[in-house]
């Protein structure tokens, strides 16, 4: 991983995507601060320019430009830079990192001044969770108010004497001492009587504001009427007081690019809105990592860090770089699952920050570890030196931590002399109940074992990172767990999920549905697995879903966790939660069409659902191009179909216990034996149509998808 600064020369322009135009009276305003994205678009663009400084691939070199979609960067962060040179500033003997001021932290007038500058010292104070008196009334239900509804505020032993008011102040970032101080000890802070701010770290980035006229190019004259402004960021930060302009100093942007075979290419370049100029450089900094004080106290007391709390229960992927297409078979089985995975290669670039990182994800952050145990494997000084031994310490100190070792074209003989040869105990990794991939390391499997082994594996590794996620957070006998499954690109509004099953990568929206073969082979004994673990796993028996899908993989998921599984889905919607333990409205009001069409055809039937928008034509429409001719055709449609017409969770469940009646006299009385069902409804009632769907005849599943309708997937009762 290598830093690159990225120093503005003019003020700059980063937008969040939305189209800007030279309209009379538009005004383009910059973000606050850069994207994770921008930075990514625009390390990735750098590292593909040829020696004229020209991007080198067109867009049909779609090779090459999924390699380059590969780079991942870490940041930005702000910097300082020393006043002249290209080095970054020093503060309190450390390099000038800047991040973003503390959200606990309240600021005070001490009413005192610098005696120097006039500039004026502040008091810190920490914000902190308060009980919520019991005579408040909010309009949050009793149960979210519970979980999530929490006053902050200071005690009042905190509270600075007299009769203060917080201070108005405009700091945004702090350096990265202070920061690190205010994690593990604050006190350290809240007990100084006068702080001067601007000790503290930087205020929020000054913004520059352009007016601008739109030229005619034949007249080369302004065009009548066509002004409009422009807001950017500045990267220099004013000096306090009087010395505004003396004491100015310079601030970049800085990321840590993971791969340097990939690298950007330096030197001064455009950037953003309007194409304004920046210097592309490296550095041989490295970012601030987590300090060991922090470590400690969150092992003291039990709390995990932010960032492994918004993550979901995850796995560190340990394998050799030349196994990268055999691993990610693995991956995509645990991402349909829901886990994180943690990847990297034992060939990167080995430097201080990379290795303290893996040591890291092993050792404290992971809830398990794979090793993908291959000859290459075995042949790697890297995986031998770094991340086995963390891996057993880390289990040495945490009998839980789940070690899982898949041997792929490796004998536990092989395996044990290996051990040995890196003075190991023969069994340090065959005693973890070792995946033996092929009996004989020599010979062949065919394609539909290797697919069984691979979720067998998956599945193992799905329980024992859950349950390790459970008990890192304490989840207790009412613990609910929030999952989230999506096929679009999308950002749940809770952000700390147990489970992500992120389909999108295979499922991308309505542009690429799934194959027969993925459906059966990866996404429906995904669900089948992530329904056995919460069963096992989840003593409430209660599950917060999180949804934005296509709607055959929200009736899946909902089949999956039918009424027999025992388990309350609570749906959550826009507006309410819908909780599958609902009792349905007395009507349903759906109209019912139910047409005869082929004597001949009796055992197959069409049934399609319509409460958001009417499909009576499109269904018609594809029914000949799908090829089928149905015995019978049922129709269920409401009287205005529309984004609205489902009222609530009581209604949604008589609409789904209607389509179930549906199917179930079909069936039971007409002797159907295949259903080919339509929808378009409410993605949260396609999932209460799902769980109604039980003891039935085979369902194939339809999504319309560019202009047409496509079968996606098959639902088969047990």
């Amino acid at each position: 991983m290598t830093i690159w600064l990225i120093e503005p020369r003019d003020p700059l322009i980063v937008r969040e995507g939305r189209p800007f135009g030279s309209d009379p009276g538009a005004q383009a305003t910059s973000l606050p601060f850069p994207f994770p994205s921008t930075l990514a678009g625009g390390a990735r663009t750098r590292s593909a320019l040829d020696t004229n400084g020209t991007f080198r691939y067109d867009r049909n070199d779609e090779k090459n430009l999924a390699e380059l979609k590969k780079i991942h960067v870490r940041g930005p962060l702000l910097v300082q830079l020393v006043d002249e040179g290209d080095a970054i500033a020093q503060y309190l003997d450390e390099d000038a990192w800047l991040v973003p001021l503390p959200g606990d932290v309240q600021f005070f007038d001490s009413g005192s001044r610098d005696s120097e500058t006039q500039e004026k010292k502040v008091l810190l104070r920490r914000l902190v969770p308060l009980a919520l008196p019991d005579e408040a009334q909010t309009d949050f239900k009793q149960q979210e108010r519970e979980k999530m509804l929490h006053l902050v505020g200071l005690p009042p032993a905190d509270s600075p004497s007299g009769s203060r008011k917080p201070y108005s102040h405009k700091q945004r970032y702090w350096y990265w001492p202070h920061f690190q101080t205010w994690l593990s000890n604050p006190a350290q802070l809240t007990q100084v009587e006068g702080i001067l701010l601007s000790s503290l770290g930087h205020e929020d980035l000054i913004r520059d504001h352009r007016m601008h006229v739109s030229m005619d190019s034949d007249k080369e004259m302004g065009k009548e009427g066509l002004l409009f402004g422009t807001s950017g960021l500045e990267f220099t930060a004013p000096g306090a007081g009087k010395e505004r302009l003396l004491k100015a100093q310079r601030l970049a942007l800085a990321i840590d690019v993971e791969d340097e075979t990939m690298a950007p290419q330096a030197g001064v370049a455009s950037f953003g809105g309007e194409r304004r100029l920046v210097t592309w450089r490296q550095s041989n900094a490295h970012f601030p990592l987590c300090p060991d004080a922090v470590k400690d106290e969150i092992k003291r007391t039990g709390v995990p860090s932010t960032k492994e709390l918004v993550r979901p229960a995850s796995v560190f992927l340990s394998y050799a770089h030349k196994d990268a297409e055999i691993v990610r078979e693995l991956q995509l089985r645990l991402k349909a699952r829901g886990i994180f995975c943690w990847r990297d290669v034992d060939n990167l670039p080995v430097g201080k920050v990379f290795e303290g990182e893996i040591v890291h994800e092993i050792e404290e952050a992971a809830d398990g570890i794979t090793l993908l145990l291959t000859p290459d494997f075995l042949a790697s000084k890297f995986i031998w030196q770094v991340e086995i031994p963390s891996a057993l310490k880390r289990h040495k100190s945490d009998p839980l931590f789940h070690i899982t070792s898949i041997l792929y074209g490796v004998s536990i003989d092989e395996l044990e002399q290996h051990c040995l040869k890196h003075n190991l105990e023969s069994d340090a990794l065959s005693r973890f109940n070792a995946i033996l991939f092929f009996d004989d390391p020599t010979a062949s499997i065919t394609e539909e074992i290797q697919r069984a082994k691979w979720n067998d594996a998956a599945n193992r590794i799905l329980r024992a990172a859950l349950a390790q996620r459970l008990r890192h957070i304490k989840a207790g006998h009412n613990y609910e767990p929030p999952i989230c499954l999506k096929t679009f690109d999308w950002t749940p509004p809770k952000t700390l999920l147990d489970l992500d099953l992120d389909w999108s990568p295979l499922i991308q929206g309505k542009k690429r549905l799934s194959t027969q073969q993925e459906w059966e082979h990866i996404f429906f004994p995904a669900l089948l697995a992530v329904k056995q673990s919460i069963s096992e796993q989840v003593r409430s028996h209660r599950l917060h879903v999180f949804i934005k899908s296509i709607l055959p993989v929200a009736i899946a998921l909902g089949f999956a966790f039918r009424n027999s599984a025992g388990i309350t889905l609570l749906l959550e919607g826009k507006e309410e939660i819908w909780s599958t333990d609902t009792l349905p409205s007395k009507r349903d009001s759906l109209s019912r069409e139910w047409l005869d069409i082929d004597q001949r055809n009796r055992q197959v039937a069409v049934v399609e659902v319509g409460t958001s928008r009417c499909i009576k034509q499109s269904v018609a429409g594809a029914l000949p191009m799908l090829g089928l001719i149905p015995g019978y055709h049922v129709r269920l449609e409401s009287p205005r179909p529309s984004e609205t017409s489902v009222k609530n969770a009581a209604h949604a469940h008589a609409i789904a216990k209607r389509v179930k009646s549906i199917c179930q006299e079909l069936c039971d009385k007409h002797g159907v034996t295949h259903i080919h069902l339509f929808v378009a409804v409410p993605v949260q009632l396609a999932v209460l149509i799902g769980q109604q769907l039980n003891a039935l005849c085979p369902i194939t599943l339809y999504e319309y998808s560019q202009g047409a309708y496509t079968p996606v997937g098959l639902l088969v009762s047990e």
